[in-house]
């Protein structure tokens, strides 16, 4: 018997690549997806095992239509929390709105679909997956509340393992460093018209690096892991025994991790420093 696994942001990057991945090894995958168009194309590469259900984790009216269309169709056995934004710039410049906008998605949307849909998950003794980031271990200047959010998302993997140890539910955070994915250049006219606001001393002190730092984010959409990566992680932690509480995606994701772990903050901060002005 097939079993069901629902994931959020599936439309582009990560989502629609462990979709298609979930999909090809016989889960029925239900695909949260923003609008219908997105969901024709994904329902079109394996329609028995992908069903595309109109899905903003910022809406509680559609995760609870989710919800109770999910429960009416049986069994649930994973979620994978995967939908995200990034919202980008100088911290002195980014407003409490600007935050909120990036913790509604990456936080609160995704604790929502948790508590929600977590019942379900508890009569399967099933799996919670969260995509996190290396960014929730190591921050980078300028996605702050990126960063931020994804920082929260850890902590909220660890609490609810540790809540639910007795529930027979396994929580898996997975911690991809660059991802072969749109999510940098989709979030990129959002940043640049908060950039554009800048007052003339904000660019005089932050113009050059943020130049930089628009180059290094853009080329994280065309570099690094591909997306098939992180989908072979969120198969693991699905069908093993034993899965992990930490998957790290990726050699830069080692290496960050490795240097938040054992590197002193002066020596990191230095480091940062010298890839901003190469």
């Amino acid at each position: 018997m097939k079993k069901n696994v629902l994931i959020t942001g599936a439309s582009t990057g990560i989502g629609e690549q462990a979709a298609k991945d979930l999909a090809h090894a016989d889960f029925h995958v239900y695909a949260g997806i923003r609008n219908e168009a997105d969901g024709e194309k994904l329902k079109a590469h394996h329609p028995q095992n992908i069903t595309p259900i109109l899905l903003d984790v910022t809406k509680h009216d559609q995760i609870q239509k989710a919800f109770e269309h999910i429960q009416s169709k049986g069994a649930l056995w994973g979620l994978i929390n995967n939908a995200g934004i990034v919202v980008a710039g100088p911290l002195e410049f980014l407003t409490v709105e600007d935050l909120r906008e990036q913790f509604e998605v990456n936080v609160f949307g995704l604790h929502q679909m948790t508590r929600i849909f977590l019942p379900l998950l508890r009569e399967s003794k099933g799996r919670i997956i969260h995509i996190g980031s290396i960014s929730g271990k190591f921050a980078f200047p300028f996605i702050g509340p990126y960063c931020a959010s994804k920082h929260a998302v850890e902590a909220l993997a660890d609490s609810l393992r540790r809540e639910i140890y007795h529930q027979h539910v396994s929580v898996s955070l997975i911690e991809p460093g660059r991802v072969l994915t749109p999510i940098w250049e989709k979030s990129k006219s959002s940043n640049r018209a908060r950039l554009e606001k800048l007052t003339p001393v904000g660019a005089s002190y932050y113009g050059r690096d943020l130049v930089k730092i628009e180059s290094l984010t853009s080329q994280a959409g065309a570099v690094g892991s591909p997306s098939s990566r992180v989908s072979k992680a969120i198969l693991h932690a699905l069908n093993s025994k034993c899965p992990k509480t930490r998957y790290l995606v990726g050699l830069d994701a080692h290496i960050e991790n490795f240097m938040a772990r054992f590197f002193p903050d002066r020596l990191t901060d230095w480091i940062v420093q010298r890839l901003l002005n190469s």
